[in-house]
């Protein structure tokens, strides 16, 4: 059975859409009061009654194969739809083996649940703590925005692993009198500043991997050479996985040369369900070896260490909170309203600092709030611009 993660604050509307594209059997919750808007449509459980002791008939588990769907992750839509990612059990499995046997994972280690269950991060913190006997550290949301309970959780459950994007690091100060063995740091680039205070207490590891390619495709710990290096490198493959640098015809460029970043092995997903048309455009068969090929959008250069660095997007697509956010998404919702006729979004400032801000013409003056408004109905509260800015027309040139 595969499962589909659910944010519960997002439209109502944004999930109907993906439970019916998904074609869900039933939905398990923790609270009544949000189940009661799906009961109509769906068998729906809550946690409290699975945990009660229930009598049923006993039967076999069904054997999984590796191909076979281990759950559906939705991401940012260039169309104005949300696209949902169908991963299998083989990349998981990979995913997961890598994690356990290089960070040497055992039953002591307290690993905090720092992203939200509908994130992708958090099928690596789930399931690194369940493969390897580690504990898992639910925090509540409330208290990772706070950082003095977000120390006293971490000391309280005397966390050994923190998994985060490196904006969350740059805002908290974590106390010296932690738990904390080591840090991964992912979903955006991370500074050189940051990684040379880090390493100093922690071990730190830098990761990169799309949702497409199963959460982790490059990997790195981070040491005293790359500080001294002057860049930040998102590290080399890990197992099983193979990375390509192409230009525009796709062919292979050399150390140094700036290119897509292609990936290609057993952690390349089942495509977007119910798409077609952007799984052929977006997996292409591999033109160096068997499989296909998961085209990112990801512009890197190989290092002369060995390393891949990550230099930015060649596309419409930016990380927000560590959110990937397709512009075109909440330009498609902003011209769906009746008084906008354009719109662009653009992504603001420095990478881990970005915020959203929306231009805007229309037939009547634009009313912010009305606009806000109406977004918060349509798309989740991390894709609504911050800041909004009303023209008379676009630029025609």
């Amino acid at each position: 059975c595969a499962y589909l993660p659910i944010n519960t604050s997002q439209p109502q509307s944004r999930t109907l859409d993906m439970l019916n594209e998904c074609g869900v059997s039933f939905i398990i919750g923790n609270v009544e009061d949000t189940l009661s808007n799906y009961k109509e449509d769906y068998t729906c459980l809550t946690t409290s009654l699975l945990r009660q002791s229930i009598e049923c008939e006993e039967k076999d588990l069904p054997k999984v194969l590796a191909e076979d769907l281990a759950y559906i992750i939705y991401t940012s839509g260039s169309t104005g739809r949300p696209k949902g990612v169908m991963v299998n059990h083989k990349g998981l499995s990979n995913m997961v083996q890598h994690e356990v046997s290089t960070l040497s994972i055992d039953t002591d280690e307290n690993i905090l649940l720092f992203s939200p269950y509908y994130f992708d991060a958090s099928v690596e913190q789930i399931w690194l703590a369940l493969s390897s006997g580690a504990s898992l550290v639910i925090i509540k949301e409330d208290d990772i925005l706070d950082t003095e309970m977000f120390n006293r959780c971490m000391r309280k459950h005397q966390v050994t692993h923190l998994d985060c994007t490196p904006s969350f690091l740059e805002a908290i100060e974590l106390e010296s009198d932690l738990s904390l063995r080591r840090i991964i740091t992912g979903g955006e680039a991370c500074k050189l500043s940051l990684a040379e205070k880090l390493i100093q207490r922690y071990d730190v590891y830098n990761e990169y991997g799309p949702t497409e390619t199963t959460v982790i495709s490059v990997f790195k710990k981070l040491e005293e050479s790359d500080i001294l290096g002057g860049k930040i490198p998102i590290g080399v493959p890990i197992g099983n996985t193979q990375v390509y640098i192409l230009d525009e015809a796709k062919n292979l460029l050399p150390e140094g040369a700036v290119g897509e970043l292609y990936i290609g092995g057993v952690g390349i997903t089942n495509g977007y369900i119910n798409n077609e048309e952007l799984t052929r455009e977006r997996f292409i068969d591999n033109p160096f070896g068997s499989g296909r090929l998961y085209k990112t959008g990801d512009l890197v250069r190989w290092m002369n260490n060995g390393n891949l660095e990550y230099l930015g997007r060649n596309d419409n697509q930016v990380k927000i909170r560590g959110y990937r956010i397709e512009l075109g998404e909440i330009e498609a919702e902003l011209e769906l309203l009746p008084d906008v006729s354009q719109a662009l979004v653009m992504g603001v400032g420095e990478e881990g600092n970005k915020q959203l801000v929306a231009y805007l013409s229309g037939r009547e003056k634009v009313d912010e709030a009305k606009v806000k408004m109406s977004l918060s109905t349509k798309i989740p509260d991390y894709m609504i611009p911050s800041h909004y800015v009303v023209l008379d027309s676009f630029p025609t040139n």
